[in-house]
């Protein structure tokens, strides 16, 4: 495995990539499902689309879409792309053909590189259908002229009028990132493990820390993090040494028996939300050598910026650190004149350095308001209050806003608030995120005012919103309710709910062979037998991160299935109609309770 401290103008990733494949070409690269790609391989891959790519007249400075499940292909189109100096953006599968085609046309995407499952959503744009391409293996050199300022990658994020932002990263700040994470986390495993969408820039710590330092990088699907006796088999079979994850996927696991077989063997990096002292005191109980790091930074300073090993033996009640800068990082803490505040006073949280992002990719504007000029340098205005502690670690306190960060995930209520508002009959709308009944983590909810069905309110909004946005459950409510502050009184909202008639015990079978596959997949997914086809998902158990799970395992069924049908046909019975499977009278059988 080869080390690496130092940066030059010349060098980018992808001269990173190609010195992993020529210090570790037979170790394996990637691992996903039944696939594994040695570093030759993958780099033999590349090295052919790279050439594909030049062929279809892609040059350096050029963007490059990637759309397909996430998987090794895609990995190796993000590599082929850097490899001809281009950069990417990758789309997340399940959001609207809107939001996609927008991303598209936002990010001046030259070519869309797809598959066959995917191509059909985007015929009108110039793509690349590599399922269709019979490439031999070309040698990974990545053309002349690249430098280290040069776009990397596009990513997406949350915005409060509804138009994602896209924050454009340069090749100097990921090799910037992962030379800081490997000197503060070292020793670095040998296995590394991505568990989110290659959409987001969650994931992209192990991505990277693996493939531009020559170790493994393994691709764990959604389905196997609702498995835990698949994940728990695939940890110990590959001996995955690091696993990176949100608080609310190791909240979801900490419910079953064997956490400690769900753990990886030595390093958890958890980033995307805040990190509470209840989970970090449960996960050393499951495994008391595990090295922990609580992880922070948003995506428009590269991944993260700010880390903090935690101490099992320490650990109170207090709130967990999110911790000290990384190499290369520069952190101001400002009242609102932004003037620095007195130490241990609560501030916003303003980043610079080597960490930041060039900017929102076509939108001066608005990146002329977020990252501004603080003493003569560049920074970043993150939104986030912190103070510091005793240790000189920094604390999460708050946001300057309403945005909320759902299982990693960055949200803007008012765009979801704006999109509902859109609907006819809907006057007032609130969204605010809540305990989840099941699992106790963050989901989004929204009451409104106004006379709609729930079922056509979230399908018309997977039409235009990603599947992250989506509430899990929308409430009918007489007035929207605050207290003595004018804040909004969640408690009085909860009580004021119009909540519909509880499921019935007599259960609803499955008559034709579409409703069987459909519950099937829900047993699996909601780990329940008691399903009922005339029952809601929601209903059921059900959450937006189930759904794409269940989105997910239909589509290899039924390719042309979108998000929205999901939500506009919301039992097992109404989606199997649409799916082509007409049901005949209901058979009831009685579920009898133990």
């Amino acid at each position: 495995m080869q080390t690496w401290n130092t940066l030059t103008e010349s060098r980018t990733c992808a001269d990173l990539f190609a010195n992993s494949v020529a210090t570790s070409d037979s170790l394996y690269a990637v691992r996903h499902d039944n696939i594994a790609l040695t570093y030759k391989e993958l780099a033999g891959k590349a090295g052919a689309i790279a050439q594909l790519l030049i062929s279809q007249g892609v040059v350096n400075g050029d963007v490059v879409a990637i759309f397909m499940e996430r998987s090794a292909t895609s990995l190796v189109a993000a590599l082929a792309i850097w490899a001809v100096g281009a950069a990417y953006i990758q789309l997340e599968v399940s959001e609207p053909d809107s939001r996609i085609n927008e991303l598209i046309e936002r990010s001046g995407g030259v070519k869309v590189l797809t598959d066959d499952l995917n191509c059909r959503r985007i015929e009108h744009h110039s793509y690349i259908n590599l399922d269709r391409q019979i490439l031999e293996p070309q040698e990974y050199i990545p053309v002349s002229g690249r430098k280290a300022g040069d776009l990397a990658y596009l990513v997406s994020t949350s915005g409060s009028t509804g138009i994602p932002k896209l924050v454009a990263i340069e090749h100097s700040s990921i090799m910037n990132y992962v030379s800081a994470f490997v000197e503060r986390v070292s020793p670095i495993p040998s296995s590394l493990a991505s568990t989110t969408t290659f959409a987001s820039d969650l994931g992209n710590t192990s991505i990277f820390v693996a493939l531009l330092t020559g170790r493994t990088l393994e691709l764990i699907n959604r389905e196997m993090m609702l498995d835990s006796i698949a994940l728990a088999k695939h940890i110990s079979k590959f001996s995955i040494g690091m696993l990176k994850c949100t608080p609310s996927q190791l909240e979801m696991l900490s419910r079953e028996g064997n956490l400690a077989e769900l753990l990886p063997e030595k390093v958890l990096i958890i980033g995307g939300e805040e990190l509470t002292s209840a989970l970090a005191k449960t996960l050393f109980a499951a495994n008391p050598n595990l090295r922990i790091f609580n992880h922070y930074g948003p995506s428009e300073t590269t991944i993260g910026v700010l880390m903090h090993q935690l101490n099992g033996t320490l650990l109170g009640n207090d709130s967990i650190p999110i911790g000290k800068p990384l190499k290369g990082v520069e952190i101001a803490v400002l009242d609102d004149a932004r003037r620095p505040v007195s130490f241990g006073e609560v501030g916003q949280l303003y980043i610079g350095g080597l960490a930041l992002a060039r900017g929102y990719h076509g939108d001066q504007d608005l990146t002329e308001t977020h990252f501004v000029d603080i003493f003569g340098s560049r920074f970043y205005a993150s939104g986030d209050l912190v103070k510091q502690n005793e240790q000189g670690n920094y604390l999460f306190i708050g946001r300057v806003d309403r945005q909320l960060k759902i299982r990693g995930y960055r949200i803007q209520p008012e765009e979801i608030e704006n999109a509902l508002l859109a609907e006819p009959g809907i006057k007032q709308v609130v969204v605010t995120s809540v305990k989840s009944e099941f699992h106790q983590i963050d989901e989004l909810v929204a009451y409104v005012v106004g006379t709609a069905r729930e079922n056509e309110l979230l399908s018309n909004l997977a039409t235009r919103l990603p599947a992250s946005h989506i509430p899990s459950r929308i409430y009918s409510i007489d007035e929207i309710l605050v207290n003595a502050n004018g804040k909004l009184d969640i408690a009085r909202l909860q009580a004021s709910i119009n909540t519909v008639e509880s499921i019935s015990s007599d259960v609803t079978v499955p008559r034709n062979d579409i409703e069987k596959l459909i519950l099937d997949i829900w047993r699996e997914v909601l780990k329940r037998d008691d399903i009922d086809i005339q029952a809601k998902f929601l209903e059921s158990g059900g959450d937006s991160f189930k759904s794409l799970v269940v989105f997910g395992r239909l589509r290899r069924h039924f390719p042309n299935l979108t998000v929205a049908q999901l939500f506009k046909y919301p039992s097992i019975e109404s989606l199997a109609k649409e799916l082509g499977g007409e049901s005949t009278a209901p058979n009831k059988t009685k579920v009898v309770q133990l």
